[in-house]
């Protein structure tokens, strides 16, 4: 008898990656399928592994420009192109204000990531 086949799937939405060491910032197991949809992610040689399906959907290949994101410091520069960028439908209902507790959606459109950029 052969063992049923397992499948997992991924989905991540209006969010960012940037790896700050080398390595995939995505992998994606075989059997698996892994949607980024308005995402912010680098796609130099190895930023994306595995042999499972990834689809995406307006997103981004790019750094997202952190202010200091070796210190911890994930907030967004002004000049990152991750704001104003996300899909304000995919936000969560219930969901107003960003990581800080400030304002969620300032201006036309969602941020991607935790926080929102306020001016």
């Amino acid at each position: 008898m052969n063992a049923p086949k397992t499948a997992s799937a991924m989905v991540a939405i209006n969010t960012y990656w940037f790896s700050l060491s080398e390595g995939n910032q995505v992998y994606v197991t075989s059997d698996s399928l892994t949607i980024l949809n308005f995402c912010c992610y680098a796609n130099g040689a190895g930023d994306i592994g595995g042999s499972g399906t990834l689809a995406v959907q307006d997103c981004i290949s790019a750094n997202p420009q952190f202010r200091n994101a070796g210190s911890g410091d994930y907030h967004l520069k002004a000049t990152s192109p991750c704001i104003d960028n996300g899909e304000n439908a995919l936000v969560p209902g219930g969901v107003t204000t960003d990581l800080d507790g400030n304002t969620r959606i300032v201006n036309a459109d969602v941020d991607l990531g935790p926080y929102e950029e306020q001016e």
